[in-house]
């Protein structure tokens, strides 16, 4: 049986340990491509994905295919039997300026 937990971002940075960039930012890794093909490389219990729609964004543990943004990579796995989620927070909480924003 799977268990869900909810967790916030804060607790996920801190227990899983997402890869990050040059900057300490968090890395954010498209779904097609080099950034697609590094990610199916990769331990499937160190791949979150991004989904969302409208203004409510999430990130869950695993590799989903139906509304998803993107994937992180964390250097800790999650646990098989449990599904982990969080609310993406507001974009200064989450290490993206908005000139970051701007320059993508």
């Amino acid at each position: 049986m799977t268990t869900f937990i909810n967790i916030t971002f804060e607790e996920w940075k801190e227990k899983y340990k997402p890869l990050l960039d040059k900057n300490g930012d968090v890395c954010w890794y498209d779904c097609a491509g080099k950034d697609l093909e590094f990610v199916l490389n990769q331990n499937i219990l160190n791949v979150w994905t991004e989904m969302g729609s409208g203004d409510n964004y999430f990130v869950y543990s695993g590799i989903h295919k139906m509304n998803r943004m993107g994937y992180y990579v964390t250097e800790i796995p999650y646990n098989e039997n449990e599904t982990v989620v969080f609310e993406i927070p507001e974009i200064e909480e989450w290490g993206i300026s908005e000139e970051d924003e701007e320059e993508e």
